[in-house]
């Protein structure tokens, strides 16, 4: 299983309760990082009852103002690609 998600993760929304929150807004497939973590109180959709964790990660960036949180349940956490320079090379250096 993987770490929790925390402030400074790159996150994305692969799964919403119902196209209620596609309609307001909510954008899937849209990486983003992580500003703030909260507890909120639990909330329940309009549309399909779904009542979420209050968990939410949430971030200044993204969506629109009235989502820029979303609920964990909704989210997953991507790993940042590995750059070049954090591979280790064993090179000899002539003169």
């Amino acid at each position: 299983m993987s770490e929790p998600i925390k402030v400074g993760d790159l996150v994305m929304i692969v799964r919403t309760c119902c196209e209620f929150p596609l309609t307001e807004g909510v954008r899937m497939g849209l990486p983003w990082r992580v500003d703030v973590m909260a507890n909120l109180k639990r909330s329940r959709c309009p549309k399909c009852g779904f009542t979420d964790s209050g968990s939410y990660a949430g971030s200044k960036d993204i969506v629109r103002p009235n989502w820029n949180c979303a609920p964990l349940e909704w989210l997953k956490k991507i790993d940042p690609p590995k750059l070049e320079q954090d591979e280790r090379h064993d090179e000899k250096i002539t003169a």
